[in-house]
């Protein structure tokens, strides 16, 4: 019997329990002028950091005027607290984000955003984070384990996590949307 030899999905429950799920944030900033275009490499699209909490995209090269958008790694990002675990508000994120862009452009002082939005994944608690990782002791084949239909295809799933060639990545979430839409579909045709 060719069905009792084909591998079966692990049941949804264990395959979440040993993917990862992590913590990155983003803080938007918008200033009036591009002081980092005076600069070697001030209009390219990525820059990194020797802070290692932050990495930067230069959405100005995107054309969104004066705009950058700061990723912001664990385990600073997880609830944005110092090393003594003293909680910054969103004012202090950004004031940290000024001072790294202040270093990194040699600027005299700190840039001041006329605009900022900074990201809580790890409050939201509808959310709780915003991208899945494989931790240790768990494998990609977890991803096609995720995505697996359910109660005769009539329960889909989608997501960044469920996509093996994609994962941590929006045009993985777009793809597996895509997918279950057209197992939807097929089962109303």
């Amino acid at each position: 019997d060719a069905t009792s030899s084909t591998p079966q999905p692990m049941p949804k429950s264990a395959v979440i329990n040993a993917l990862g799920f992590g913590f990155e944030n983003k803080v938007v900033v918008r200033f009036s002028e591009k002081f980092w275009n005076k600069r070697k490499g001030g209009n390219t699209s990525h820059w990194q950091s020797c802070d290692q909490r932050f990495r930067f995209l230069n959405l100005d090269a995107m054309g969104k005027p004066g705009t950058l958008v700061v990723h912001v790694g664990p385990p600073f990002s997880v609830e944005y607290k110092d090393r003594n675990g003293k909680q910054f508000s969103d004012r202090q994120v950004v004031l940290e984000v000024c001072k790294t862009l202040q270093e990194m452009f040699a600027l005299d002082k700190i840039p001041v955003p006329v605009d900022s939005y900074v990201t809580h994944w790890a409050q939201d608690e509808l959310i709780q984070g915003s991208y899945s990782f494989q931790k240790v002791h768990s494998g990609s084949d977890m991803c096609d384990s995720l995505a697996v239909p359910e109660w005769g295809g009539r329960l889909c799933f989608a997501g960044e996590a469920c996509c093996q060639t994609r994962v941590q990545c929006v045009d993985g979430a777009l793809v597996t949307g895509r997918n279950a839409a057209d197992n939807i579909a097929t089962l109303l045709t």
